[in-house]
């Protein structure tokens, strides 16, 4: 009698030793208490590091982290922000900022003669109070208590000098929020990413693990049943 449930249960045999060589260990170090072990999946690429010690109120006993290489977070964050959604909030912010660059420069002269009068007024008011001049006003903004003494031109060049100012700074700060999120959301996405590939593959291998055993079981009990059937040929 042939064996032929012998055959998928050297593939289960097999599917044992993939499963025990999955684990490539690499060097271990410690950073701050902690123990960091460095492995590699065979079976997916993806480098992890398992985690022992305690630090800072924080205990780890085994927890594992992908660690993603900066390639693949480049690659990712130049996806999200290449996007249509975030490329049309980045082309919008740019063009704010190319605007109110150009408002600051229309009213640059006007903002610089602002501050040519503000200077001796405030000289001349400390000069008045403590006995000697000297002047404080050198912070970016209006003062409404000597523009009394200042072309009304003058006033309003400061006043969109510092719209378009604020205008700038607002614009910039939102696109630098914006890489902030593309590498956040690239750097969550790829580990969950990891983590999924991870399940997907030994998934993989217990429906494999599964499919052979159950084909040698069966054509085994079919074996023994042929077996024990008895010959009713004369």
């Amino acid at each position: 009698m042939r064996r032929y449930w012998f055959i998928p249960l050297v593939f289960c045999f097999i599917l044992l030793v993939v499963l025990i060589l999955r684990w490539d260990q690499g060097p271990t170090q410690t950073v701050d208490a902690i123990k960091v072990i460095h492995i590699k999946d065979r079976w997916t690429g993806q480098t992890w590091v398992k985690l022992y010690g305690s630090n800072k109120g924080n205990f780890y006993s085994g927890e594992m982290l992908p660690v993603i290489s900066p390639y693949k977070l480049e690659n990712r964050k130049a996806e999200i922000l290449a996007s249509p959604e975030e490329l049309q909030k980045s082309q919008h912010l740019q063009k704010q900022v190319e605007e109110a660059d150009k408002v600051m420069q229309q009213n640059y002269w006007g903002h610089a003669r602002y501050f040519q009068y503000i200077k001796p007024l405030d000289e001349q008011k400390n000069l008045g109070k403590y006995g000697f001049s000297f002047s404080v006003a050198t912070d970016i903004k209006r003062y409404p208590e000597y523009e009394y003494d200042i072309p009304q031109k003058y006033i309003d060049a400061q006043i969109n000098w510092l719209n378009a100012m604020d205008v700038k700074q607002t614009s910039n700060t939102k696109l630098s929020d914006q890489v902030r999120y593309a590498e956040s959301r690239s750097d969550s996405e790829l580990k969950t990413w990891a983590w999924q590939e991870r399940k997907i593959a030994i998934g993989i291998w217990i429906s494999l693990f599964c499919i052979f055993f159950i084909i040698a079981a069966f054509l085994l009990w079919s074996s023994k049943r042929l077996s024990s059937t008895p010959d009713h040929t004369d």
